[in-house]
């Protein structure tokens, strides 16, 4: 198995007023819409279960009412696990040499006072 690390370096830039007035503008304008984002998803979750509530009352796990399906989604997940593979005679090279690794979508990740 291998191991990483990495390592943290900062580099001071300097950007002109205008510059860095808009990028805080749309920081901050970014920020208000996070906290926005979260209270939203707060009350949406809290109407998700009490219509979940209130169909699981009724006895049945789908349907529909006015405009709207509801359906109570079951899923599963499986994963392998290394620890295990290596416990039935798997080896280190053999999962490594079963391990792909793909590249994931770079994003933006924006943080400020606050977040989590």
């Amino acid at each position: 198995m291998k191991l990483s690390t990495s390592i943290e370096t900062r580099t001071e830039v300097e950007l002109a007023p205008h510059t860095a007035a808009v990028l805080i503008a749309n920081l901050d304008t970014y920020h208000d819409l996070v906290l926005q984002r979260k209270i939203l998803d707060a009350a949406i979750d809290h109407a998700k279960e009490t219509i979940g509530e209130m169909v699981t009352e009724t006895g049945y796990e789908a349907l529909a009412i006015a405009s709207s399906k509801i359906t109570l989604v079951r899923g599963v997940s499986s994963t392998l696990d290394k620890k295990k593979l290596l416990a039935m005679g798997v080896t280190l090279a053999q999962l490594d040499a079963a391990t792909v690794v793909k590249p994931k979508k770079p994003y933006w990740k924006i943080s400020g006072a606050g977040d989590e």
